[in-house]
């Protein structure tokens, strides 16, 4: 401070604001001078009223807060209604919204959490709330007795394509099998470890033996003889109607598919089959396991397919499936993504009065996979969170068939998924290159 003046730093004491007409400092009554202003910040209860001066002009300047100063006009800086400074105002919620926010911290500190650590939260979300969640979400958090976090409570599907007979989650106890693709990395490793926990035999696949193996000896430090790992690439059709002759030869029955294995294209390829290779990869090589599998799941019922597809979906072209005109990895990609979504809604409609229940989800975004690090991506989520999501499609009784998720809340897919002409001429299409 210099001496004989004010020490420009120094904040200035919040005064009540001067009635426009006569100039003078109204106050509430018994209050001092700027008391009444300053109780009303700290409750948050807005800028509060003043005293009106029947003879005074009371209009808003057009231009708020900004209008310059003058004989009807706040000062750059006040609070239009108040005439309060903004920097007061704006430090005083603040206090009171750190207040609301340490009630809802220790709220949250009761709530049951994921055995990653990742807390649920409400419906619509597109990826794990990591924020302090609002009552409303808190009220809606439920697990399944299985330990799975089921997210919020309310699990109806957005399309219920089929409504399949009572359906109840598996059973460990009879001995029930899954096959996960793209099990040996990634999401699908995490939910073959998952499955296995759960009692399940699990059938592992992947194109690399030295992950497949390995995941089948962890499996089996805990539950002996409850994993098989068996080696296929899904860039030949010939090799997945391989994969189908040992699942055959190993099981009587399968009580869960889940379509998980992928790739994100790096240029057009072709696949051996002389298809486009991610359409063939992601999505042409699954229908044609399903339907091969059909029987087995059949055996199995009640029953689960699981299709693991993604947020990022691209209308068909049924001229030019394969894309030789206008190729690029990202339509690729989302093209067999969307194929998944159909294949899901068109098989439901089949299989509506059988117990054998099929959806589709959008897992999580961007988790972190080997795809999504060759990508350069920072991942968003974990694999733990889409494993989550993909469980309680395969576990939760409440679920119906021929849905979408995006995570585990109902969700809507692209228009296309919804047109039945298009429906019709991908099964066509996807029986002509297959055979099946």
């Amino acid at each position: 401070m210099i001496h004989g003046q004010e020490d420009p730093t120094r904040r200035r004491p919040l005064s009540a604001p001067r009635d426009r007409a006569g100039g003078r400092r109204v106050h509430a009554r018994g209050a001092g001078p700027g008391r009444s202003r300053i109780l009303h910040l700290q409750r948050l209860a807005g800028p509060g009223r003043r005293e009106r001066d029947p003879g005074a002009d009371h209009r808003v300047p057009r231009r708020g807060r900004h209008a310059q100063a003058g004989a009807h006009g706040p000062r750059v800086g006040e609070d239009v209604r108040s005439g309060a400074r903004l920097g007061d105002v704006r430090r005083a919620r603040g206090r009171a919204r750190g207040d609301e926010l340490s009630d809802l911290r220790r709220h949250r500190d009761r709530l049951e959490r994921h055995p990653g650590g990742v807390l649920r939260g409400g419906r619509g979300e597109r990826a794990p709330y990591r924020g302090v969640p609002s009552r409303r979400h808190a009220g809606r958090l439920r697990r399944h007795p299985g330990g799975e976090d089921l997210g919020p409570a309310r699990s109806r599907s957005a399309r219920s394509v089929a409504r399949s007979p009572a359906l109840h989650g598996p059973d460990p106890g009879r001995g029930e099998a899954a096959v996960v693709t793209g099990s040996t990395s990634g999401l699908g490793r995490e939910v073959a470890r998952r499955l296995a926990r759960r009692g399940f035999h699990v059938v592992v696949h992947g194109r690399r033996g030295e992950r497949g193996h390995s995941l089948v000896e962890e499996i089996e430090e805990r539950s002996p003889g409850a994993a098989r790992f068996h080696r296929a690439d899904f860039a030949s059709l010939s090799q997945v109607r391989e994969l189908v002759d040992r699942i055959r030869a190993d099981l009587d029955r399968l009580d869960v598919l889940v379509n998980n294995a992928g790739i994100y294209p790096h240029g057009r390829e072709l696949s051996e089959d002389g298809h486009e290779l991610g359409f063939q990869v992601n999505y042409l090589a699954h229908f044609l396991l399903t339907r091969e599998l059909l029987p087995l799941l059949r055996a199995g019922a009640p029953a689960r397919i699981v299709n693991v597809s993604s947020g990022a979906q691209h209308a068909i072209d049924f001229d030019d499936p394969m894309l030789d005109r206008g190729y690029s990895d990202s339509r690729s990609y989302a093209q067999s993504k969307l194929a998944q979504v159909l294949f899901t809604f068109d098989l439901a409609r089949e299989l509506e009065d059988e117990e054998i229940r099929v959806n589709a989800l959008h897992p999580a975004t961007y988790m972190d996979t080997p795809m999504v690090r060759e990508l350069g991506v920072k991942p968003r989520n974990t694999v733990e969170d889409g494993a989550v999501a993909v469980m309680r499609l395969i576990t939760d009784p409440e679920v119906e068939s021929g849905g979408y998720f995006d995570g585990t809340s109902p969700a809507r897919a692209a228009a296309q998924a919804y047109d039945d002409e298009a429906l019709r001429r991908l099964r066509r299409l996807s029986h002509e290159l297959t055979g099946v």
